[in-house]
């Protein structure tokens, strides 16, 4: 289901590809958890809308 989500984001949010390859590249890394959770709310926002 998640992958489905970033799929939907990297279609119709193509500037947020760089984030979602970092937050792949370093899933584990406190980093990269601000990133996750920012492509995690940009989803919601766009299932809503949709």
């Amino acid at each position: 289901m998640t992958s489905l989500y970033t799929y939907l984001i990297i279609k119709f949010l193509p500037g947020h590809h760089i984030l979602y390859h970092n937050s792949l590249l370093g899933y584990n890394s406190e980093t990269n958890e601000n990133t996750t959770l920012l492509l995690g709310i940009v989803g919601k926002l766009s299932t809503s809308t949709f």
